[in-house]
């Protein structure tokens, strides 16, 4: 996976928008620009329709 193939912010929005989507998605953003160095994130949208994202 290539930076370039990770969602941006509006297409991360769009998705969880989105009618029957998830409460959030899971993310690999790669290499160890994350918290913990997996690369993965937890990616939603907050009481105010706001995007947030986590460390998972």
């Amino acid at each position: 996976m290539t930076i370039d193939s990770i969602p941006g912010r509006d297409q991360i929005v769009e998705i969880l928008k989105a009618e029957g989507a998830p409460p959030h998605i899971v993310l690999d953003i790669g290499g160890s620009a994350d918290l913990n160095g997996d690369g993965l994130v937890r990616a939603f949208l907050d009481e105010h329709g706001e995007l947030q994202i986590e460390d998972v």
